[in-house]
């Protein structure tokens, strides 16, 4: 099985972008061919049986630190000789270099079995003390039996030279338990997935015609021991039979419920699975039931395929997953008709992916008003993902227009809820020590990019932001917009203020390793800070910056002509354009040109990355290859290291794509 080349998918204005990420096949190869093992054992540890990736790990720090703390577990064939032939799980980390490339380097081997394992699965990472955390990995071997590691991840920080930001390395250990949650039954796992809920992780696997779910630890919640619950037969087509494989599995939170697809193409569901699991709903008029949403999923496979369908015909579904989190699924099935006992090769297999609603009526109003508040309240900078992607399931709601007019007042209501900005005065920047080196610059751009996306409260502002701009964009009435628009504007305001205010406090910590050719940069934010409306204490950090900066970088230097200025010439014209807005330049014979979103210079030029949510634009980095960046910026290194620090959006957090 190859371990896979990763991509990064974007939506922008009705098109779809591709672009690789990471090549991790070419990278795990290249490590296993490293050693200086036998090529058996090389060509063996190159072919994977199974490969998961953990979730970020959460250390509950705040601001998070700007270091990858998921894993990848690779399960493959190669094994030690001794005492026994035992299969490996070899847990990599990716690291990111200086240059923008990525790396993997191996944390450790563990040797799990002397059979394969084929299955594998990562429950969520729980903090139990500040720098600290832990996850289990569940082991599915062939023959039946299901081991559990034990993977604990601590933080071990140690002074830099820059004294900007401390360094962090993370130790891991890891243990295999030795009770196993599963014994050797000889019956093969179909799938292996961990459920977590409030106050413990639940182990979900199957059999063929079985589901078990195990509580970890033993002796939890309401139940303690493992369930089985026998599946029963869809009759969707002719083919169907409930020992079929799983082809996918979803939990949904809200409702406690399991959602399992078969690869006969039905669906089964598991109600109430932290408190008493059952097959059968708790109460009537469930939406989610085995019977209703395998009978939506073959009306959708119907509607679907461009030739008629018949019972005949089998809906082979090959994996499943929940889209918002609750009844909006996408799945990859193929038709087939196995009566005719024709054979196809594997040139001709034509798979197609589907995204649908299977059920209607499942969220209320309330239940809707109720998800929001949780997510922008309960947000969480150590997971590492987007707004946008944490709004799925709110923003597949509003876009209803029924469901959009019943709820605006209560969404307004919760976006209006004031946030205290305690996290400010906790953005202390140390004095930078020492001259301006290549580590000097690179803590520079981790602490940036640190304090930028690692707090609590700014995930959470920019949630609201996200969710203030989509409603303001989808309603169509005037005072409905009008009413967004003013909350999404003190939002930005808010994490403008921040941003500015992070930046004026680096550059103070760096102000002895400033030059000339800094100072246009430093003096666009110090102007900004000093727009109406901007906070009192942030205008008087920016003029203190700038009688300091006056004596400690100028100093009795001539500085070149026409560094130190707000104002630039215009691209068309030559033109002087002054400094008067963050967003948009006008010079006096009206050439309108935008300006780059974290330095604020003049866009002048094809080559620049766009924010796939707001759709912002920036100038690329150094490090990119495609940058082009005007004299300004290549003159100053602390416009070049904001470019390379903030590789996602300011203001609504999404990531930055570049467009071919």
């Amino acid at each position: 099985m190859d371990q896979g080349t990763y991509f990064f998918f974007a939506a922008l204005s009705g098109l779809q972008y591709a672009a690789q990420l990471l090549d991790v096949t070419a990278l795990l190869r290249a490590e296993a061919m490293s050693t200086d093992e036998s090529q058996v054992v090389k060509t063996l540890r190159a072919q994977t049986t199974c490969i998961a990736w953990s979730s970020q790990a959460n250390f509950n720090m705040s601001p998070v630190p700007l270091l990858d703390g998921s894993l990848l577990a690779i399960a493959n064939r190669a094994g030690s000789t001794y005492p026994l032939y035992k299969r490996e799980i070899m847990m990599n980390r990716l690291v990111r270099n200086l240059d923008g490339s990525w790396d993997t380097c191996t944390v450790a081997t563990i040797s799990l079995s002397d059979k394969w394992v084929n299955y594998i699965a990562w429950s969520n990472w729980v903090s139990s003390e500040r720098g600290e955390c832990e996850a289990h990995l569940a082991c599915g071997v062939t023959d039946g039996s299901i081991a559990v590691i034990r993977v604990a991840q601590a933080l071990q920080s140690r002074p830099s030279a820059s004294g900007l930001i401390p360094h962090y390395e993370i130790e891991c250990n890891f243990s295999v338990q030795d009770d196993k949650a599963c014994e050797s039954d000889g019956r093969s796992i179909t799938s292996l997935q961990w459920i977590n809920v409030i106050d413990c992780c639940i182990l979900s696997y199957t059999k063929p015609g079985c589901v078990y779910l195990r509580r970890h630890p033993l002796g939890s919640g309401s139940w303690s021991d493992t369930r089985k619950i026998p599946l029963h037969t869809q009759k969707v087509s002719v083919g169907a039979s409930a020992l079929c494989s799983v082809s996918g599995t979803a939990y949904i939170s809200r409702t406690d419920t399991l959602v399992l697809s078969l690869a006969d193409g039905s669906f089964h569901v598991i109600h109430a699975v932290s408190t008493e699991p059952s097959t059968e709903p708790l109460h009537s008029g469930h939406h989610l039931t085995s019977e209703t949403i395998s009978r939506a999923i073959r009306a959708v496979f119907v509607k679907a395929e461009p030739e008629p369908s018949s019972t005949k015909d089998i809906q082979r579904i090959y994996g499943t997953t929940s889209y918002d989190g609750y009844a909006t699924f996408v799945w990859l099935h193929e038709k087939s008709r196995p009566t005719e006992f024709n054979y196809k090769h594997e040139a001709r297999h034509v798979s197609m992916l589907v995204v649908a609603r299977l059920s209607d009526g499942y969220y209320t109003d309330e239940d809707v008003l109720l998800e929001l508040h949780d997510r922008v309240n309960g947000a969480c900078a150590g997971a590492a993902e987007c707004p946008d992607s944490l709004l799925r399931p709110i923003l597949s709601q509003l876009r209803e227009p029924a469901v959009f007019s019943r709820v605006y007042k209560g969404v307004l209501n919760i976006l209006q809820n004031p946030l205290v900005w305690d996290n400010i005065p906790q953005v202390i920047i140390p004095a930078a020590v020492g001259d301006l080196t290549s580590d000097t610059r690179r803590d520079f751009r981790r602490s940036l990019s640190m304090h930028f996306f690692g707090w609590d409260v700014l995930l959470s502002l920019r949630m609201r932001y996200v969710v203030a701009e989509y409603c303001k964009n989808t309603t169509d009435d005037p005072g409905i917009r009008q009413a967004f628009d003013v909350i999404s504007t003190s939002i930005f305001v808010a994490i403008m203020h921040h941003t500015l205010r992070t930046i004026i406090r680096h550059i103070a910590a760096v102000m002895n390793l400033l030059s000339p050719a800094d100072m246009p940069f430093v003096l666009r934010v110090a102007v900004q800070a000093s727009l109406p409306g901007s906070a009192v204490d942030l205008t008087r950090e920016a003029d203190e910056l700038l009688m300091k900066l006056k004596d400690a970088v100028l100093r009795n230097d001539q500085p070149p002509p026409g560094v130190i200025g707000l104002s630039e010439p215009c691209p068309a014209c030559d033109t002087q354009i002054p400094f008067e807005d963050v967003s948009t330049a006008i010079c006096l014979n009206g050439h309108v040109w935008s300006r780059c979103s974290i330095t604020f210079i003049i866009l002048a030029t094809p080559a620049v990355r766009t924010c796939v949510g707001c759709r912002r634009k920036a100038l690329l980095p150094a490090s990119s290859a495609q940058a082009w960046l005007p004299g300004a910026v290549r003159a100053s290194w602390l416009a070049a290291e904001m470019l390379e620090g903030t590789r996602r959006c300011f203001f609504c957090g999404s990531h930055f794509v570049t467009l071919v």
